[in-house]
């Protein structure tokens, strides 16, 4: 809800809360992974997007922002493999609506 209201800094440190109130809970590194790369802290966000996979490795939205990260952070054939098994584990859940945003991420880095 905080991000859906435009305050990331709250999101951020309630994220940061939420991943050390639970250092095995894949959501709470995601979300955080998350809300970092779109703050431009790509390093911290890829580390944070790979542990929710080690955690969590079928998880279409960690792959996602994963190769949003990597896309963001000019890893361009990273980006591609994430979002190419975020892509196919959306499929696979009928998660259209995030097939659709990895589908477009796949063209623009094809470009």
């Amino acid at each position: 809800m905080l991000l859906a209201a435009g305050r990331v800094p709250d999101a951020r440190d309630h994220y940061q809360r939420a991943v050390a109130a639970g250092p095995d809970n894949a959501e709470a590194h995601n979300n955080l992974g998350g809300v970092l790369g779109a703050l431009g802290e790509i390093d911290e966000a890829i580390r944070l997007l790979q542990r929710a996979l080690e955690l969590r490795p079928v998880y279409a939205e960690a792959h996602f922002n994963l190769a949003r990260a990597f896309a963001a952070a000019g890893h361009r054939d990273d980006a591609v493999r994430a979002a190419t098994i975020a892509d196919e584990e959306a499929t696979a859940a009928g998660k259209l609506r995030l097939r659709d945003q990895i589908r477009v991420l796949l063209q623009s880095l094809s470009r």
